[in-house]
C-alpha cells in the first residue's frame, strides 16, 4: 500500500505470511486418510515430502498460478499429528485481498487456527542523497544500528568506489530479523525482463524513480511470542492495514535506531540520527482495497466461471455467445475494479485475454451438439456461484461449531 505524510511517500506492504492449524478431523477419520478438498477453478499439484512433513502441496488457479503451499502429516512424532501449515505466494501479499485466500483454506479442510509461523513486513523508501550519506555511513562503522551487520558491495563503474547494497542485523536463531537493500537492483528493473513486476508498478503509482528504491524489512519468526494490546497476535491483525502500519513504525522506532558512533563508553550516549522518515501519521491513500480487489470472493468466482466457459469449445463455436459473455466479463472487472486482480491471475489484461480466444475462433472443431442459449449461461454461472457460497459459508460455520 502507498502511504503519504506531509514530507514523503513510502510502500509498505507485507511480504511473506505463513501460519499454522489444527485439522479437525471427524469421529473416526485418521489423519492418514485426510484429503484436501479443492474449490472450483484451483487444483492441487502434490510435490516430494520434506525432512518435517509427509505431504506438501501447491495450490494453483486454472492458470497454473501458485497461491498457497500447504504441509501436512508431520513426520516427527514431537509435532502435533493434525498440525498444517499455509504460506501465502508472494504476489498475493501485495495485489490480491488475503481474506479470500483464508476463506480457501477454511474450504480445503476444516481447521482451528493456531498461530502465525512467520510474518515479514516491509517499507520501500526512494534513496535520496541525505539517505545514502546514512547508508555508506553505517556501512563505514560512522554509524551503527543495534547489532553487528554484515554487508555485500557492489562498484560504482566510474569510480571504483565500495558502495553496500545489502546489509543484514540478526543470526538464524533470532526472532528478529533486519535486512536494508537495494530493491530495485534485485528485481533487476533496468533489464528487459524485470522481476515481480507488481512491486515496482506501486512504486511507479506513488511517483518513486523505480531505479533509486531501497527497503527496509523486518522478518518476525516467533510472531507467536508477540503480545499487542496485552493479547497474542492473529491473523485479523495481519490483514488489517492501519494495524500493519502501526506496527511496524512501532517496531521500527524501538527496534532499528541509528547513532552516531561517538566512541563514548556507553552507546546511549551516541547521538541518534533519523533515518527514513516513517509516517506514523500518514494517510494510506491507496491500498489493496484501491488496486483491484473486493472484499467478497463471490464475483471473483463468477469471473471464474464466466472465463472457464468462455475458454470451452461449444461457446468458442459461437461468436454470438461468446461476446456476450466477453461484454459481461468487461463489465464486471471495471465495476468492482479488478483489472489488476485479473492480470495476477491470468498473467494478461482482460482485453488481451479476449483477443487471444478470439484469434482461435477459425481452429476451433464443436466436440458435440450442444447448444448454449443466453438464458442457460446465466443459470450455470448463477448456480456454480450460489454453490460456492454455500460451501464456504457451511465450511465457516461447521468450524464455529467445532472450536466452540
Amino acid at each position: 500500500m502507498i502511504v503519504k505524510s506531509e514530507r514523503t511517500t513510502y510502500c509498505v506492504n507485507r511480504d511473506w505470511l505463513s501460519f499454522s492449524g489444527q485439522l479437525i478431523l471427524s469421529r473416526g477419520e485418521d489423519i492418514g486418510d485426510v484429503e484436501l478438498s479443492v474449490p472450483d477453478g484451483y487444483r492441487l499439484q502434490i510435490l516430494s515430502q520434506t525432512n518435517v512433513f509427509r505431504k506438501r502441496a501447491y495450490l494453483l488457479n486454472r492458470q497454473g498460478v501458485k497461491m498457497l503451499t500447504i504441509l501436512w502429516q508431520p513426520i516427527a512424532r514431537w509435532l502435533n499429528r493434525r498440525l498444517i501449515q499455509f504460506q501465502v505466494a508472494n504476489a498475493l501479499l501485495y495485489s490480491c485481498d488475503l481474506d479470500r485466500m483464508i476463506d480457501i483454506t477454511l474450504y480445503l479442510h476444516n481447521y482451528s487456527f493456531l498461530c502465525i509461523s512467520r510474518l515479514d513486513l516491509c517499507v520501500d523508501f526512494e534513496c535520496t542523497t541525505r539517505l545514502r550519506r546514512i547508508i555508506n555511513a553505517i556501512y563505514n562503522r560512522k554509524m551503527y544500528v543495534a547489532n553487528k551487520h554484515n554487508g555485500n558491495n557492489w562498484w560504482n563503474d566510474d569510480a571504483q568506489l565500495v558502495e553496500p547494497h545489502d546489509m543484514n542485523w540478526g543470526g538464524k536463531k533470532s526472532d528478529f530479523k533486519w535486512k536494508l537493500y537495494n530493491k530495485s537492483r534485485e528485481l533487476e528493473v533496468t533489464s528487459k525482463k524485470p522481476k515481480k513486476p507488481y512491486i515496482w508498478e506501486e512504486w511507479s503509482a506513488a511517483g518513486m524513480n523505480i531505479t533509486n528504491v531501497w527497503r527496509l524489512e523486518l522478518s518476525m519468526t516467533k510472531v507467536n511470542a508477540i503480545k499487542v494490546y496485552e493479547r497474542f497476535m492473529d491473523l485479523d491483525d495481519v490483514l488489517s492495514n492501519a494495524f500493519m502500519l502501526e506496527f511496524f513504525g512501532t517496531m521500527y522506532k524501538s527496534r532499528f535506531v541509528v547513532r552516531r558512533n561517538g566512541r563514548h563508553t556507553r552507546k546511549s550516549n551516541d547521538r541518534v540520527i533519523e533515518f527514513i522518515r516513517y509516517p506514523f501519521d500518514g494517510v494510506i491513500v491507496k491500498a489493496k482495497e484501491t488496486i483491484g480487489v473486493v472484499k467478497d470472493n463471490e464475483v471473483t468466482t463468477q469471473i471464474g466461471h464466466l472465463t472457464s466457459m468462455m475458454e470451452s469449445t461449444q461457446v468458442l463455436s459461437s461468436r454470438l455467445v461468446f461476446n456476450h459473455l466477453a461484454a459481461s466479463l468487461v463489465m464486471l472487472i471495471a465495476k468492482y475494479n479488478l483489472g489488476k486482480y485479473f492480470v495476477m491471475s491470468y498473467g494478461k489484461s482482460v482485453a488481451s485475454y479476449i483477443a487471444d480466444l478470439k484469434s482461435t475462433f477459425n481452429a476451433q472443431v464443436i466436440g458435440n451438439n450442444e447448444t448454449l442459449s443466453m438464458s442457460t449461461i446465466g443459470e450455470r454461472v448463477n448456480s456454480c456461484w450460489l454453490r460456492q457460497k454455500w460451501i464456504i459459508n457451511q465450511q465457516k460455520q461447521k468450524s464455529y461449531e467445532m472450536d466452540n
